[in-house]
């Protein structure tokens, strides 16, 4: 049987492009991914500061405040904003991380809960609205990349 000899003329300039179309790729995923990550932080802020909070009224101090708490489940109630201030939506493009985060020091107790309060979650939640629109935005920037 005769041997299959397969010669490709130029192979280090189709190499140079496949190259080419692998950082391409990767960087309409970074591109795609920090498109999300504004429109994603501002959501989990305006869950905070905005919409129905039922739970009770509760009398602060320093400053004299009276702040109406939210109810189990719902997103936190906006106080004195270190909450909305502390959280932000970053890319790491090395590793196509979109990492989403709260930073006060009272985040994990209300999106989690403690043993003494009901979790009042407003990450996850985010993340799960977000979730289709992150994948598709994903999966346009691959395509866009291979075609």
């Amino acid at each position: 049987m005769p041997a299959l000899t397969v010669r490709v003329r130029n192979l280090s300039s189709l190499q140079a492009k496949v190259k080419r179309l692998d950082w391409g790729i990767q960087a309409s995923v970074v591109v795609a991914l920090r498109g999300i990550a504004g429109p994603l932080e501002e959501d989990v802020k305006n869950s905070i500061l905005t919409g129905l909070k039922t739970g009770r009224l509760v009398r602060r101090y320093n400053p004299f405040r009276i702040h109406r708490a939210s109810a189990p489940g719902q997103a936190p109630a906006n106080d004195l904003g270190m909450l909305v201030a502390s959280i932000e939506a970053d890319v790491d493009p090395h590793q196509f991380n979109l990492t989403l985060s709260a930073g006060a020091p009272y985040a994990r107790e209300l999106e989690y809960g403690t043993r003494n309060m009901l979790p009042r979650p407003f990450l996850r939640p985010a993340l799960t609205r977000w979730r289709e629109r992150i994948i598709n935005a994903i999966h346009d920037a691959i395509k866009g990349g291979l075609s």
